[in-house]
């Protein structure tokens, strides 16, 4: 049985890569500050979440480009075996919003 697409499974591969290695950050992360953290000053009073304001929904705050940039220099490190340095990241829009922004585009005849 191989492979029906080998870029897909290339794509899979590498967000595949992504996880562990952002899995990786957050649990050494976790273990080399584990025993500082208990022995600091007391928890601050929780926030309330910032909700969605259609569904009524917590929002998760997003990542910092710090963080991004850590974790793909990480999953690169992993998958590469040496070194790599993020020179750019660029932000790239939703397929799923361009498809539907281009159906309803399309779906309109223009006047003329």
């Amino acid at each position: 049985m191989g492979i029906a697409n080998p870029v897909s499974a290339g794509i899979l591969i590498g967000v595949v890569l992504v996880l562990v290695g952002f899995v990786s950050i957050v649990l050494a992360r976790k273990l080399c500050t584990g025993g500082e953290q208990a022995a600091a000053k007391a928890t601050p009073a929780p926030q309330p979440p910032v909700l969605n304001q259609h569904a009524g929904t917590p929002v998760a705050p997003a990542p910092s480009a710090n963080a991004l940039i850590a974790v793909l220099a990480a999953a690169a490190y992993e998958a590469l075996g040496q070194p790599v340095r993020i020179v750019m990241v660029r932000s790239v829009p939703d397929a799923w919003s361009l498809s539907g922004r281009n159906t309803l585009q399309a779906s309109h005849k223009p006047r003329g």
